[in-house]
């Protein structure tokens, strides 16, 4: 009698075939970034003030954590930008590996953003454009914020991610 009606239960759970879908927006603040960048000494490891990372200058990176396999479908930095000469940068890299292959495989960058011109007031910019959008084990990825000077100020950094095809 046991067997039969698990046998049933299991037939009928198989035939429902449930999909689950989903959008979420990854966001990272800037104060969670650390830097990494400590050759030759050009690195300034900046302050955080009401959750804006400034006086920083070098490379910094934060790890992103995807809730499952899908699509990164747009990567957006919400900054602070008043300085005309000098643009900050934020990019999306996967780091893939397999056992037994190459450590030093350089990354993908799958995305990347760069403010532009000066301006005083909080801005957002965001690429669609993604290299190879798909999300998937075997990899690592991380977000790698350049700024070149301190006088460019971060707020975050947020990810389109879908379970489904990007619109």
């Amino acid at each position: 009698m046991r067997k039969s009606l698990l046998k049933s239960l299991i037939a009928v759970l198989s035939a429902l075939q449930v999909t689950t879908s989903f959008a979420a927006i990854i966001g990272i603040s800037a104060v969670t970034f650390v830097p990494r960048d400590f050759s030759g000494g050009t690195s300034t490891p900046g302050e955080t003030s009401q959750g804006l990372l400034l006086d920083a200058k070098g490379r910094y990176y934060a790890a992103v954590v995807f809730p499952s396999s899908g699509n990164v479908c747009k990567l957006s930095l919400v900054f602070r930008d008043n300085d005309a000469d000098q643009n900050v940068t934020a990019r999306l890299i996967r780091k893939g590996y397999a056992a037994g292959g190459n450590a030093f495989a350089p990354p993908l960058v799958m995305a990347q953003v760069a403010s532009t011109g000066a301006s005083n007031p909080t801005r957002v910019i965001s690429d669609a454009t993604i290299v190879q959008p798909a999300v998937y084990l075997g990899a690592f990825y991380y977000v790698e914020l350049v700024l070149p000077i301190e006088t460019l100020e971060v707020l975050g950094v947020s990810i389109d991610f879908r379970t489904t095809a990007c619109p």
